[in-house]
């Protein structure tokens, strides 16, 4: 039993409940959005799961490693929409977006400035830019990130404070 290969978790057998957190999730990230009228949760769970099945890798160890890979997709999504959108070209607009994930609450946090904290956080401490991307983005739990990213609970306990701590600084100054 210890030879055998830990299952892998494909995007073409996505169940219901899974489909249904991502909707959620997505539909959190919108909320507020004003701006983002076009895009409904549905068309960002849809365009995350293009880019997933796109990519070279088309499996996950998990199911809970494939949510936060769609998470992470999502994130990315929005923020190149932002940006677009930011650029004189198009108005130079902010957009703002909730975060209500989780238990924990920044609200109206500006998606491009947490993706640029996020990016120098990232330069610091990869680790914790992450634990704060499975967090808020993908709703997961401190458990899940912990079997995610292979650490102790404990571990990701202590990279979301300090994390937490260090965007609030960041964001705030």
């Amino acid at each position: 039993m210890a030879d055998e290969e830990p299952q892998s978790y494909d995007a073409q057998t996505v169940d219901q409940a899974v489909y249904d957190e991502l909707r959620h999730a997505a539909r959190a990230l919108l909320h507020g959005r004003v701006a983002e009228q076009s895009l409904s949760p549905t068309s960002l769970v849809h365009d995350a799961f293009l880019r997933l099945t796109q990519s070279q890798r088309a499996a996950w160890r998990s199911e809970t490693h494939f949510r936060a890979a769609a998470a992470t997709a999502m994130r990315h999504i929005l923020i190149d929409r932002a940006r677009r959108k930011a650029t004189e070209k198009h108005g130079d607009g902010w957009t703002r977006v909730s975060l209500r994930l989780a238990g924990d609450s920044v609200s109206d946090v500006d998606v491009v400035m947490l993706a640029d904290a996020l990016e120098e956080l990232e330069a610091i401490d990869a680790r914790a830019a992450r634990v704060v991307q499975l967090r808020f983005l993908a709703g997961m739990t401190v458990t899940e990130i912990a079997e995610v990213l292979g650490f102790s609970v404990s571990v990701v306990e202590r990279d979301w404070r300090a994390a937490r701590a260090w965007l609030m600084r960041a964001m705030t100054a």
